[in-house]
């Protein structure tokens, strides 16, 4: 006779290889599931300021920084200060704010990029 076995279930084994889910990728050489690292920024990437990559461009009107934003990372209107009309989600545009301020970051502006182009042939207001 055999000895009495409890009711519970083996918990389930994390070693088993995978079937049907995922893709080859996530297999070894010997078809085991391989597990994925998290890597995170760290905290001098994460916390660098918007303008520290790139230097300044020199125009007429002084030292700007300037970033240009991809249509894929527009995802919220704002208003071009050199047209009056909306950026909308979707466009490419530029994004400039002064270097020779401190806290220029906080006044950055976002332009529709023909208009930050002609700035300097447009006249005031």
């Amino acid at each position: 006779m055999q000895p009495a076995r409890d009711s519970a279930p083996d918990p389930p084994r994390t070693d088993e290889p995978v079937g049907g889910s995922g893709s080859s990728a996530d297999l070894d050489s010997y078809g085991w599931h391989m597990g994925r690292k998290n890597r995170r920024a760290d905290a001098a990437t994460a916390l660098r300021p918007l303008g520290s990559a790139q230097a300044p461009q020199s125009h007429p009107d002084g030292d700007w920084h300037v970033r240009s934003i991809t249509g894929a990372g527009a995802t919220k209107g704002y208003r071009c200060p050199g047209c009056q009309q909306e950026i909308r989600p979707g466009i490419p545009h530029v994004v400039a704010w002064r270097a020779d301020r401190h806290d220029g970051e906080d006044y950055r502006r976002h332009w529709h990029t023909p208009c930050w182009q002609a700035r300097s042939r447009r006249g005031p207001g």
